[in-house]
């Protein structure tokens, strides 16, 4: 996923994965997904792309055998679940070890590798400010 961005001072991302009515949050046969890697790339207008170091994963939620931990371990065989609670939305959200000034023009590309057990239904994406401890609240509700 590619984003143009002008942010200042980022410090985390936040990743959601959403549940509709009727639907499961994931697409294998008990409605989960397992996401066994997330990595983010940056590249500031006319400048070399690089990763951003991801410091600290965590969820709202997680599978005894799917901690958040999972998603940035660099084993792409294991991944953050939320089964049994597939009916419902969870969050993850990622620190990074440094803030980050990510002038005009400046693009990010996200990758969420999906391996073991499925993909996701639907996910929104953003990123953060905030200066304190990046928190997993619950998704909000609301559709977009």
């Amino acid at each position: 996923i590619e984003a143009v961005v002008d942010l200042q001072g980022v410090t985390g991302f936040r990743l959601e994965a959403l549940a509709e009515p009727g639907r499961n949050v994931g697409r294998s046969k008990a409605g989960d997904f397992s996401l066994a890697e997330f990595s983010v790339m940056a590249q500031p207008a006319g400048r070399t792309q690089r990763k951003l170091e991801l410091a600290v994963a965590r969820a709202d939620f997680a599978a005894k055998s799917g901690p958040a931990a999972n998603t940035i371990d660099g084993d792409k065989n294991t991944g953050w679940s939320v089964g049994p609670q597939t009916s419902q939305s969870h969050v993850i959200v990622f620190e990074l070890k440094e803030p980050q000034d990510l002038p005009a023009g400046s693009k990010l590309f996200f990758e969420l590798e999906h391996r073991t057990v499925g993909l996701m239904n639907r996910f929104r994406l953003a990123a953060t400010t905030a200066c304190v401890r990046v928190v997993p609240s619950r998704p909000s509700t609301r559709r977009s």
